[in-house]
C-alpha cells in the first residue's frame, strides 16, 4: 500500500519536482513562474497556452507532411503516365 501514500518533500526534491500535484521538473516550474511573474498572469493559464500552442505547431507540421507526402506521390503519378505515354512501360 506504499505505493498510494504522498510522496514526501525529500522524495520531491531528489527527483526533481516541487509539487506532488503538478509533477513538472523544477526548471520548467521556475521558468512559468518567471512567465507569472513578467506577464502577471497565473500558472495554470500559462500551461494551457502553452499546451495549445504545441498543438498548433504539431497540426501545422502534420499538415505540412501531409501536402509533401501528397506531391510527391503526384509527381510519382505524372512520371509513370510520361513513361507509358512514350513507350517506356507497357500499358495495362
Amino acid at each position: 500500500m506504499g505505493f498510494f501514500r504522498k510522496k514526501t518533500t525529500q522524495w520531491k526534491q531528489e527527483n526533481g519536482l516541487r509539487s506532488i500535484n503538478f509533477c513538472m521538473p523544477i526548471s520548467l516550474l521556475q521558468e512559468l513562474d518567471w512567465w507569472k511573474k513578467a506577464t502577471g498572469t497565473n500558472r495554470s493559464e500559462i500551461i494551457r497556452a502553452g499546451i495549445r500552442m504545441y498543438i498548433r505547431e504539431k497540426k501545422s507540421q502534420l499538415a505540412d507532411q501531409e501536402k509533401k507526402e501528397l506531391e510527391a506521390w503526384q509527381i510519382k503519378q505524372q512520371n509513370q503516365r510520361r513513361q507509358v505515354n512514350t513507350g517506356l512501360l507497357p500499358d495495362f
